[in-house]
């Protein structure tokens, strides 16, 4: 059994509600083999304030139409969180 320290953030919180959000609403593309969002950021927004009550600005940032997994793994919800690996992967 793993024990959990500390408190998780309000924003990391908001943050992987959204990614939820996203996925479970985002269409599969067989053919290119990827996953297209579509739900766009008023809409994601507005989840995380029914959720949460107050939404974070960077909590949601997603447009419609937008690739989030692809089996060649530049998807926006594959990229890392280091800037400087997210542009060496972007490349």
């Amino acid at each position: 059994m793993t024990q959990h320290r500390g408190h998780r953030s309000e924003l990391n919180e908001q943050r992987r509600f959204v990614k939820h959000l996203v996925l479970e609403s985002s269409r599969r593309d067989t053919v290119k083999a990827e996953m297209v969002c579509l739900l766009d950021n008023p809409q994601a927004v507005r989840a995380v304030e029914e959720k949460f009550g107050s939404a974070i600005v960077g909590a949601a940032s997603f447009e419609k139409g937008e690739v989030v997994v692809d089996s060649r793994g530049k998807g926006s919800l594959q990229l890392p969180d280091n800037r400087q690996d997210w542009e060496a992967a972007i490349e």
